[in-house]
């Protein structure tokens, strides 16, 4: 009878995977969430980075954008300016002028004057003025004619002084409103209560004060307007 031997092989219980030890796992877990919560770390950093730079660019974009407008509107803002304001002088006033007076004068009592002023420029360029009207007395119809000079300040108040047909020398002072359309008149002899208004008809510029509508207002003798020709 044949006997078999068997050779019993010695088998570990447990082996540890990859020959790494508890401690060897414990130590990657712990440098794994390290590595894990930096990662997140440099994530939430770079955001917040974006965040940042995209509010810088927004608030440089801003500041550029109203530098920009800033300048374009100061560029259509002057002249804007420039064509609404009303640079006074007494070229302005060249044209006729329907005006209305009412008032007192010393010894005469109650006045009223209604009649057409012209102002114009002599053969010198001295600015004159000229005009017709009916005077009214206290009841008594005076016609006159008269003939004097002007003359406009900056500040768009003016002064005028005339003698008439009746041998009066007359001083008085006005404000320029509506660009010339208007003037309001006021009397400034001693004792004279005479105040009024004055509406343009029609105007005539010469050469150095612009285009205008090329009319010659009717002027006395040796009064020549200088019209700019259509």
């Amino acid at each position: 009878m044949t006997r078999y031997r068997v050779r019993a092989r010695k088998v570990p219980l447990l082996r540890p995977i990859n020959d790494r030890t508890q401690g060897d796992w414990s130590n990657e877990a712990v440098n794994g969430a390290d590595v894990f919560y930096q990662n997140k770390g440099d994530e939430v950093t770079r955001k917040t980075l974006y965040v940042i730079a995209g509010v810088v660019l927004a608030l440089v974009g801003s500041m550029i954008f109203n530098l920009s407008e800033r300048n374009t509107f100061a560029q259509i803002r002057g002249p804007l300016r420039s064509q609404f304001r009303t640079d006074c002088g007494p070229g302005l006033l060249l044209g006729r002028y329907a005006y209305k007076l009412e008032g007192t004068l010393p010894g005469t009592g109650p006045v009223r004057l209604v009649g057409v002023l012209t102002h114009s420029q002599d053969d010198s360029g001295n600015f004159v003025l000229s005009g017709a009207d009916t005077f009214n007395a206290d009841g008594q119809i005076i016609p006159r004619t008269y003939i004097g000079t002007y003359d406009v300040a900056f500040d768009c108040s003016g002064t005028g002084s005339y003698t008439d047909s009746l041998g009066h020398v007359v001083n008085y002072k006005f404000a320029v409103g509506e660009a010339g359309n208007t003037l309001y008149l006021i009397g400034t002899d001693p004792g004279t209560q005479v105040s009024g208004v004055a509406t343009r008809i029609d105007s005539y510029y010469p050469e150095t004060h612009g285009a205008g509508t090329g009319f010659a207002a009717p002027t006395p003798t040796g009064i020549k307007p200088q019209i700019k020709p259509e």
